[in-house]
């Protein structure tokens, strides 16, 4: 605050400076006076959040971790990385996390180090994305149906590369690659392979009948005997490239790369969980899937206590409805009470940053018990009660976020 002298009445000022001079100088003289006045501060405005669900761009996962086949890494020349070139399905927003399905086919393997590596195709020496993490993967079984000849039973284990801290959003198109350190008996773990004619439920296979490796051989794949080798003109050893495998039969390994139960197709089985993704396909009685979210936030930042999800629905049927709010969207004889949501609602007690966006529920985070535990499955009718449920069967259902 400032203080200022008055010189309004002349008068008053002169007798001052008179008094003054009769104290000897030693004193300034100065009038004071009340004053008003006004100021102002503004309180920043919240602005609506948004949540927009996680789930897969790209989803080469088989939920029954039915596996019938994998790619042997250290076994293939050796291959020191293994990985396909893809598309992510349209709208795929920021990337969550990463699953990469692995099978063991010997002892357990504890701090399995592996590295999953994502590329633009016009570069595929600098990732632009890239995650390390460390796995226990757990033991194989024995078969003993068979007493007189007992085999291996690989285990299926899904590597979960959690991406959500990077705030990527990746091109349609990307490379990616998975690699992994020479840590304890890795000749026995192996990249679980899907198809991509039968098990891609997300995304697509950019070059059919080729994966991408880096070795030092010409033909890694033929060479760990996975394969008959035919020509891979493609393939440039010591250089992250792409290998043919689109090879006819082979009688050596049936189920590997170029049986004639669709030629070619077999990929590394893989999903890439986005802001925007979809959750996957749901069947009545299989396991809960997952739902994951994001917060956006374009406002001051904000305290988000819980999150609700539900099925949307026609209250006047009890039809589940395609857009949540459009009756005109109803699945005539498909029924909101068959499906369950686990969780609901979480809590959540985060202050969303200002100008931000938040992911919850990826599968890392539900994993570490942290984060979204969210889930839907499709009961087999009414509890108790199991009903025919074709009118379900290809629609799709929305889901209604909320919070408080």
């Amino acid at each position: 605050m400032k203080l200022f002298k008055t010189h309004r009445k002349l008068a008053v000022s002169s007798l001052a400076l008179v008094v003054a001079i009769m104290a000897g100088g030693a004193a300034y003289a100065y009038l004071t006076a009340g004053g008003t006045g006004a100021g102002s501060a503004t309180v920043g405005s919240v602005a609506d959040l948004s949540i927009t669900q996680v789930g897969a761009g790209y989803d080469s996962l088989i939920t029954s971790n039915a596996y019938v086949q994998d790619q042997c890494l250290s076994c293939a020349g050796p291959m020191t990385e293994f990985g396909n070139d893809i598309d992510l399905a349209a709208g795929s927003g920021q990337l969550s996390d990463v699953v990469v399905a692995l099978r063991n086919w010997g002892d357990a393997i504890p701090g399995a180090s592996l590295t999953f590596n994502i590329y633009d195709p016009s570069n595929l020496t600098t990732p632009i994305a890239t995650d390390t993490q460390s796995f226990n993967i757990p033991v194989a079984t024995v078969d003993v149906a068979d007493a007189w000849s007992p085999t291996s039973v690989p285990s299926v284990y899904n590597a979960i590369f959690d991406f959500s801290s990077q705030d990527i959003t990746l091109p349609t198109n990307v490379v990616y690659g998975i690699s992994y350190a020479a840590v304890g008996n890795l000749n026995n773990l192996n990249i679980a392979l899907s198809s991509s004619a039968t098990d891609l439920s997300a995304g697509q296979d950019q070059y059919p009948g080729n994966v991408w490796v880096l070795s030092g051989v010409a033909d890694p794949i033929s060479t760990s005997g996975d394969a008959n080798s035919c020509g891979n003109a493609v393939s440039v050893p010591g250089s992250f490239s792409a290998e043919y495998i689109w090879c006819g039969f082979n009688s050596n390994n049936p189920g590997a790369y170029g049986t004639t139960n669709g030629e070619g197709a077999d990929i590394p089985a893989v999903e890439f969980n986005v802001v925007g993704g979809a959750i996957p396909t749901l069947f009545p009685n299989d396991p809960p899937q997952n739902i994951g979210y994001a917060i956006t936030n374009t406002g001051a930042a904000q305290q988000v206590n819980s999150v609700s999800v539900a099925v949307a629905f026609d209250p006047a049927t009890n039809f589940v409805e395609s857009t949540a709010g459009n009756t005109a969207t109803d699945v005539a004889g498909c029924y909101v009470q068959w499906f369950q949501i686990n969780n609901t609602p979480e809590a959540v007690n985060y202050q969303v940053p200002q100008n931000s966006t938040t992911i919850f529920g990826t599968a890392m985070q539900a994993t570490v018990g942290v984060g979204s535990e969210l889930s839907i499955q499709m009961l087999n009718g009414t509890p108790g009660n199991p009903q025919n449920q074709d009118d379900c069967e290809g629609h799709t259902l929305a889901l209604v976020f909320t919070s408080n």
